[in-house]
């Protein structure tokens, strides 16, 4: 039997692009999505009619826990800090029997550090590898420092295979139903409403 894939943030921006190119690469994948309305589970099903839908959002504990349950393996493309979502997957994948993994979809801010000031650059550059053991060990300054803490801390309390994957700024036109990335327009309204580019501070982030 085919995989199957529980997608949550099915509807967005990076679950949506996830779907065409999963299905580039194995068609006969089951993808089943998590949508918040019918008509968006329509949108979703016209564009890719072999996925599946379920109806629910983050906060809906029992279509979590039976989808993760059912899942070869759950992709949390949705709001990477929802605790109660991270928490009714988790327990969903634990009372599976296929031993699924859970990839959390996170962010490279997690690794931001204004220490030298808005606007310089981090006196550190961060490699998963190598400074893994520093980067498990983020205190809660760190953006998403509680939903990161929370998947290691249950994964191996459980005993759950889990990943982090935290990407910088995502950009350009998806495929899914909602075309554009959030933070990339944004920055350009910006540079449209004062009819010119800026830079914070000195402008040496990197």
């Amino acid at each position: 039997m085919a995989p199957r894939i529980f997608l949550t943030g099915a509807s967005g921006y990076v679950g949506g692009q996830f779907i065409p190119n999963m299905l580039a690469k194995h068609p006969s994948y089951q993808i089943i999505g998590l949508v918040r309305t019918k008509e968006t589970g329509e949108k979703l099903t016209s564009k890719y009619p072999s996925v599946q839908i379920v109806i629910g959002d983050l906060d809906s504990s029992d279509v979590l826990v039976e989808q993760s349950k059912l899942a070869d393996v759950v992709i949390q493309a949705a709001d990477c800090d929802h605790l109660s979502a991270i928490t009714s997957i988790m327990r969903g994948l634990s009372a599976g029997a296929k031993n699924a993994p859970f990839i959390q979809l996170s962010g490279a801010a997690s690794v931001l550090d204004t220490c030298n000031g808005v606007g310089q650059p981090s006196p550190k550059v961060w490699d998963d590898g190598v400074d893994l053991d520093d980067i498990l060990s983020f205190d809660a300054t760190h953006v998403h420092y509680a939903s990161d803490k929370l998947i290691i801390s249950e994964g191996k309390k459980l005993g759950v295979r889990t990943a982090i994957v935290a990407p910088p700024m995502i950009y350009g036109r998806g495929q899914g139903i909602k075309e554009w990335s959030m933070g990339l327009p944004w920055l350009v309204e910006m540079f449209e409403n004062r009819a010119k580019g800026f830079v914070v501070g000195e402008g040496k982030t990197i």
